[in-house]
């Protein structure tokens, strides 16, 4: 049986590819479609076209087959237009035929892959989630619970396939970078060869694991942090980091409703979908040398990577992203239901809790707070709180500092009964 994260990430996935059979006439995508070598017979014309395109464009299109330009329904225009930078007009044509043969579902170029539903503002989202703009004083941690993430209507733009226009997609303006193909004797290129050869969600994990090494290799990786959080070289970072992501993208997509990736290798995905968010919030907080669009790819990325999986996510640098961004109402949503999420031995679960004192809008914050101390109230009734000293001593300084904010925002008369409550649950610990 699936874990609950396992079925968001699947649910998610299932409403993407849902819309993939419903716009076109062609094979659906799923198990008709192979996953190994071409996916169609190529002669002629086209398989000159499909030798060019593995020659000359596969290193940034991770597919290395165009299955992503015949899916998102590129215009011949385009296709010959951006082939020309790197083959001759013939060669151009002859990759355009090649694309065209593929025999696989298509949508339009615009289609943003597992965005959820749209709200059209902060309040709208939640009148859409609570029927009007408070935060409903009943709910409790089963009613959070029952609440789908990847149903509920945002006003945030997940990235698109390809945008020419900006970096706000998933297609990497680089191909991965010799050293990192190079890395440990070669083992993510064997790793990702092996994975093309095989398109296996094991050999994707081993490509995943391999990259990801020689992206945070502790001396000469891109996304390795300093002490205080500054990023070797973001750009680098978030470039080589989209390529994985589009890498791991792609696999899912050709899965159609078949997909059933396993928990390591779907957790393993969605995490590297949630870094290309923070390689752009630590560009801009901590190098204060952002990338292009830094707060725009910080929150779009971290709230695809949040919805599809909130137990693991820390909330507080989804949420601020949205505050900044004036989604506050969305920020609060992110902490209480990531709080409902966490493991029970979790100390993320009080961090959650300062979050949501935090981000909440005043109007939200007294019910909001209700919901988060309820919850771990309830936590703690089953046994569920941190067992390491370490995870004690930051729950108890979440505790501490959520009292501070609380204090602060609501004044100490208002706060009083939350303070006692969170006095309570700090005993607890």
């Amino acid at each position: 049986m699936p874990n609950r994260r396992t079925q968001l990430y699947l649910g998610a996935l299932a409403a993407l590819v849902a819309g993939l059979s419903a716009c076109s006439d062609r094979s659906p995508v799923g198990p008709e479609a192979p996953l190994n070598g071409p996916l169609a017979s190529a002669s002629g014309a086209s398989a000159a076209g499909a030798i060019a395109f593995t020659a000359e464009c596969a290193s940034c299109h991770t597919s290395r087959d165009a299955f992503d330009l015949a899916v998102f329904r590129f215009a011949d225009r385009d296709i010959i237009r951006r082939a020309v930078f790197h083959v001759d007009t013939t060669t151009a044509r002859q990759i355009l035929q090649y694309i065209r043969s593929l025999n696989v579902a298509s949508v339009s170029r615009d289609r943003r892959p597992f965005q959820v539903p749209k709200a059209s503002s902060d309040e709208d989202f939640a009148r859409r989630l609570f029927g009007r703009d408070a935060w409903p004083a009943s709910l409790d941690e089963a009613a959070l619970l029952r609440i789908d993430p990847t149903t509920v209507a945002a006003k945030v733009d997940f990235p698109r396939w390809s945008d020419e226009a900006s970096d706000l997609d998933w297609m990497g303006n680089r191909p991965l970078p010799e050293h990192i193909l190079s890395y440990n004797s070669h083992a993510p290129r064997l790793a990702i060869d092996s994975y093309y050869a095989n398109r296996t969600d094991a050999r994707l994990l081993t490509a995943f694991s391999r990259v990801r090494a020689a992206l945070f290799d502790p001396v000469s990786g891109a996304c390795t942090q300093t002490n205080d959080g500054v990023i070797n070289a973001p750009l680098d970072c978030f470039e080589q980091l989209r390529w994985l992501s589009n890498l791991g993208a792609q696999h899912v997509l050709r899965r159609g409703l078949t997909a059933a990736a396993l928990p390591t290798s779907s957790t393993l995905v969605q995490s590297t979908w949630w870094d290309v968010g923070q390689a752009a919030r630590r560009s801009l907080i901590k190098n204060k040398t952002p990338i292009p669009n830094a707060e725009g790819n910080w929150v779009s990325w971290m709230y695809l990577g949040w919805v599809l999986a909130p137990a693991s996510r820390a909330s507080t640098y989804t949420a601020s992203g949205l505050t900044r961004v004036g989604l506050s109402r969305h920020a609060t949503f992110v902490a209480v239901r990531s709080l409902v999420s966490r493991s029970a031995t979790a100390s993320s679960a009080y961090d959650d809790l300062r979050t949501t004192a935090s981000v909440a809008p005043m109007a939200w914050l007294e019910g909001a707070a209700n919901s988060a101390i309820g919850a771990l109230e309830q936590r703690q009734a089953r046994g569920w709180k941190p067992t390491s000293a370490d995870g004690i001593a930051s729950a108890v300084d979440a505790l501490d500092d959520t009292i501070v904010r609380l204090n602060r925002r609501l004044g100490t008369a208002k706060a009083a009964p939350f303070v006692s409550r969170i006095n309570t649950l700090r005993a607890m610990l």
